[in-house]
């Protein structure tokens, strides 16, 4: 995570160092790491230095102290409230691949629910960071995550576009012609029937339609492999730039 430096300095602008100089008292006690101050929620105290300076004004020297304190942003309170809940929706997601193609009802109303949580749980999440102009590590992530849960719902469509294209094929084959007798006793098939005729044309159009069965199958191994991916590139590029943060700011 990333990493502030917090400065405090303390002169006199009205007095040289020959008439006043300030020091740090080394015996006096004052808390060296995190584990001393328990009243900060969202960091650790990485480091704490206090440094004597001269500062040169004029044609004076001035005395001053400073001291630095170089605070850690922990990564397990936004881990459990942010991260895991919003990673939890985007497998909820997936739900859909593994529901019969032919409930369609299913399916989207699972999509939309998930996608207006998704953005429900972002939203009250955001309420506790601090208001800022730039693009945060935290917005790009949820922004991905809603990329994937709205990614879902467009594979339910695509599912519902090959189930439609299909029937519709099923509907304008020729029908065998039928004898008096038939036409006088037509009737509709039974619901078995028919479950029975629109598997076995499916099947039959597989060379020449996409099988909605394919696209679900295909959609159970790309989603969560990209996902995965994507939060090992995600988090392996924050340790990095954390890290790199971390070492330029401590550096003199």
């Amino acid at each position: 995570m990333d990493t502030q430096v917090c400065q405090l300095a303390i002169g006199s602008y009205i007095y040289a160092s020959n008439d006043l100089e300030y020091f740090w008292d080394k015996n006096a006690p004052y808390p060296q790491n995190s584990n001393q101050i328990s009243n900060l929620p969202f960091f650790k105290i990485s480091e704490l230095r206090q440094v004597n300076e001269s500062l040169h004004f004029g044609e004076l020297n001035y005395s001053l102290l400073r001291m630095e304190i170089i605070l850690s942003r922990t990564f397990g309170y936004y881990f459990f409230q942010v991260y895991f809940p919003i990673s939890m929706l985007v497998a909820l997601s997936w739900v859909p691949f593994w529901i019969n193609y032919r409930a369609v009802v299913e399916r989207i109303s699972v999509g939309v629910t998930i996608i207006l949580t998704t953005s429900t749980a972002i939203a009250s999440s955001r309420e506790n960071f601090p208001k800022s102009a730039y693009l945060k590590a935290i917005d790009v992530y949820s922004g991905i995550c809603i990329f994937f849960v709205f990614a879902s719902i467009l594979e339910n469509v695509l599912v519902i576009y090959f189930l439609k294209k299909i029937e519709f094929g099923v509907k304008n084959n020729t029908q065998p012609e039928l004898s008096s007798n038939e036409k006088s006793e037509k009737r509709f098939s039974t619901s078995e029937d028919r479950a029975m005729e629109f598997k076995l044309s499916s099947d039959a159009q597989a060379g020449s339609h996409f099988h909605p069965q394919d696209v679900d199958k295909l959609a159970r191994i790309a989603f969560p492999m990209t996902f995965l991916t994507f939060n090992v590139v995600y988090f392996g590029y924050c340790l990095i730039a954390s890290a790199q943060d971390f070492n330029e700011k401590i550096s003199w």
